[in-house]
């Protein structure tokens, strides 16, 4: 019989992003197993499992878990020509009648789920907050079925009160703020945002890094660079920004850097290429913005590459425009891993994983300027960014290695049970 605690990892993503990404981490730690006994369950998804498989075989039981999908009325652009009144009482109506019946779905599949395992901790893996709707929903079922320690890990940054429907989730923040024994993120920034947003107890508030997840690396940065770039001599200064295509990762920043910097000197057309990969709502945007600027050839948009470890291999510096909405990146971590130099806006858990001037530049001034700037001292210094790379290989060695990093959720998982 097995009478090892028992913990039960909830995710709700509908594909596997780089917040999942640590929990692989925890999933092959022998300390961890060894300790405790290991269950997961997330939302099923075909996208989600898919990825799920191919980074990790679970040796434990696992449970997809077929939830409402997210829900948010919006105002709809057909019906523009309708007074605003119009369009916000029919989002009033949907919210007071359709969404309780999405709580009431999601209620009964995870009290029936955390009933019948019966963990003796559940580690609800959020995105920002209030995040997916059914993570605050497991800590509340967590709460009423007893015994059970809720920690709720936030990876992005939390949201004030600012609209209406925000408003409305005061309450239930607050219920959820009492039953949840502690709130994890990446960053400094977003714990002391959690602690004031949600009126924290003194320590129920921890900021722990995310831990690199980086798969091995599968083809040569030769190869990549052969497959990607037209093969001529020499080989260009090669810049990689690794993310979904959206507004909040400021990679239309990178694109006009880029012809901001060939507008002021020519001569470095050829000098540099920059690689985007991803996928997202941006990807129309970028493409029209290459072509307004003249930066085919220069900004290439890889799509979704299968090994990303191979990609950030291949490239000389990496890069992280994000412009908001970021907690701690994850592929930041990893890029330092295999000795990448940083160059990143200043914002979020990136001031804490990038030590400017020595592991990389943190951007201060969010604009085309200033990233061309930054650019430009790399493509003409890159014996002293290589060294920034060796740098960052030293940080994250002492600071960020999954083994660290788990470690430290362990402390916290035997000090709740204690």
């Amino acid at each position: 019989m097995n009478n090892k605690p028992k913990i039960l990892y909830f995710s709700d993503c509908h594909y596997f992003s780089g917040s999942e990404r640590p929990l692989i981490k925890f999933f092959e730690s022998d300390e961890l197993n060894y300790s405790f006994e290991l269950v997961f369950s997330y939302r099923y998804s075909d996208t989600y499992e898919t990825q799920l498989l191919q980074r990790v075989q679970p040796t434990f039981k696992v449970y997809p878990l077929s939830l409402s999908d997210k829900f948010y009325p919006r105002r709809d652009k057909r019906f523009n020509h309708l007074p605003l009144v119009f369009t916000q009482l029919s989002r009033l109506f949907s919210l007071s009648f359709a969404l309780p019946l999405f709580y009431i779905y999601d209620f009964i599949k995870l009290r029936n789920l955390i009933k019948s395992i019966r963990p003796n901790i559940l580690h609800i893996n959020n995105g920002g907050y209030p995040g997916s709707r059914s993570a605050r929903i497991a800590a509340l079922v967590a709460a009423g079925i007893g015994n059970i320690k809720v920690v709720m890990v936030v990876n992005n940054q939390p949201v004030g009160y600012t609209n209406w429907p925000r408003r409305f989730g005061y309450v239930l923040d607050r219920m959820v703020a009492r039953v949840t024994s502690l709130f994890i993120s990446g960053s400094i920034q977003v714990t002391d945002k959690l602690n004031f947003l949600l009126k924290l107890d003194p320590n129920q508030g921890r900021t722990i890094a995310n831990c690199s997840a980086l798969e091995q690396i599968s083809e040569s940065a030769e190869s990549v660079k052969h497959r990607l770039l037209d093969g001529g001599a020499p080989t260009p200064y090669v810049f990689l920004a690794v993310g979904v295509l959206e507004e909040r990762k400021g990679h239309h920043l990178i694109v006009e850097a880029a012809a901001e910097l060939i507008r002021a000197n020519p001569s470095m057309r050829g000098q540099f290429v920059v690689w985007i990969e991803g996928i997202g709502s941006q990807l129309n945007f970028l493409e029209s913005l290459i072509i307004e600027l003249e930066m085919g050839g220069t900004v290439q948009l890889l799509g979704s590459e299968k090994n990303i470890a191979s990609i950030i291999n291949a490239a000389d510096c990496f890069v992280h425009p994000s412009l908001y909405d970021e907690d701690f990146p994850q592929v930041t971590v990893e890029a330092m891993s295999i000795g990448k130099p940083i160059i990143a806006n200043k914002i979020a858990g990136l001031s804490q994983q990038v030590d400017n001037n020595v592991t990389g530049i943190l951007v201060e001034q969010f604009d085309s300027r200033a990233w061309a700037k930054a650019m430009d001292f790399a493509v003409s210094n890159p014996d002293r960014l290589s060294e920034w790379g060796l740098n960052g290989i030293r940080k994250y060695r002492s600071s960020f290695t999954a083994k660290i990093i788990v470690n430290r959720y362990l402390e916290i998982y035997r000090y709740l049970l204690d």
